[in-house]
Order: structure tokens, then sequence, then C-alpha cells
């Protein structure tokens, strides 16, 4: 597998995961990497926070502002959840491979 490859299916197995759209046996076993990958860990970490801060964020405004807003921030939420899959999809960055890349990526 060559390294732009190995990055796109890695960014992908991230917004699975974030997103919770892995299998529970997918889940399981890029959770046993991220226990044996410190840097995967922070990765993990990272995108969960900001992740913890868009929702939080759209629940303030959804909560201070006219209902009728709601569905236009829904709209914002997946239009940004669709520009983080397709930035993995395209991504030309390097990214560390993790530790043990033996996950079957056809079963999400």
């Amino acid at each position: 597998m060559n390294l732009n490859r190995r990055s796109t299916t890695h960014s992908k197995l991230l917004v699975h995961y974030i997103e919770g759209t892995l299998t529970n046996a997918a889940r399981r076993e890029f959770e046993q990497c991220v226990a044996a990958s410190p840097e995967l860990a922070q990765e993990v970490y990272e995108l969960q926070t900001i992740e913890d801060i868009l929702h939080h964020q759209a629940l303030t405004i959804a909560l201070t502002i006219d209902k009728t807003a709601i569905p236009f921030l829904e709209k914002i939420e997946n239009d940004i959840a669709a520009l983080l899959r397709g930035a993995g999809a395209s991504s030309s960055s390097p990214t560390k491979p993790m530790a043990n890349n033996s996950i079957d990526f056809t079963s999400f």
C-alpha cells in the first residue's frame, strides 16, 4: 500500500471512528491500535475535542436562537463533516501510519 493510500485510509478511519460509524469489531480493533500508539491516541483526542466543541457550539446557538435556524445549523454541521470526509479522501499530506494496520477497512 503506498503512503498516499495509507494516509487516505487512515483519515477515513479516523472520521468513521469519530462519527461512530465503525462496526463493533472494527471499533474494537481501532481502539486497540489507539491504545498501542500515543501518536494516534493524540490525534483521536484532538479530533474528538474539535467535534465536541462544534457540537456544543451548535447546541448553544440552537438554544439561544429561533428554532427555525436549527435545520440551517444541522446543514452546516453536515457540510463540515462532508468536507472532513472529502479531505480524508484527497489528502496529500503524509500521515503517520497506524502501528497495527490490519483492520479490515471494507467492514464499515
